[in-house]
């Protein structure tokens, strides 16, 4: 039985063969996941700007992905002392980081979609040449955000 990616997705994808564990067998593993690690991969964004775009998308994913439900067992009122104090702080910490880089000098609501559909949803970036302006929005919004984590 072959474990390994479809002749496609090898065509497509950039794997490595690697070992996991000490051990273990040896595994293929995609070395671009997502769209801004084919972009970084292929020099189209500098690492300042890749990791702008991992801050945000974990900032965006702690605020927006965290946990809501309630245990079974849990027979407080809806809507007061449902949850724990901690988990209220935690989860406003959460949206204070988020809203810092959403408000940082020099980005917009274009930028700030953009950055949503890559980073997190993982849309494609599509043409990377320089004077496209989806590739455009893209850095400027990474670069934006790069600032305000002084980052180099």
């Amino acid at each position: 039985m072959n474990e390994g990616p479809t002749p496609e997705a090898l065509a497509r994808g950039v794997y490595a063969l690697k070992r996991i564990s000490k051990k273990g067998p040896k595994v293929y593993v995609n070395q671009e996941p997502t769209p801004i690690h084919r972009a970084y991969n292929r020099d189209k964004l500098n690492q300042r700007q890749f990791e702008a775009a991992k801050a945000f998308e974990i900032r965006y994913i702690a605020y927006w992905s965290r946990s809501s439900g309630r245990n079974i067992l849990d027979t407080t009122v809806r809507g007061r002392g449902s949850t724990d104090e901690s988990q209220q702080e935690r989860s406003l910490r959460a949206k204070e980081r988020l809203y810092e880089l959403e408000t940082c000098l020099g980005m917009t609501k274009k930028h700030l979609s953009l950055l949503v559909d890559i980073c997190v949803d993982y849309e494609p970036i599509g043409d990377c040449r320089p004077n496209r302006r989806r590739y455009v929005n893209l850095l400027e919004g990474l670069d934006c955000i790069a600032n305000q984590l002084k980052l180099r």
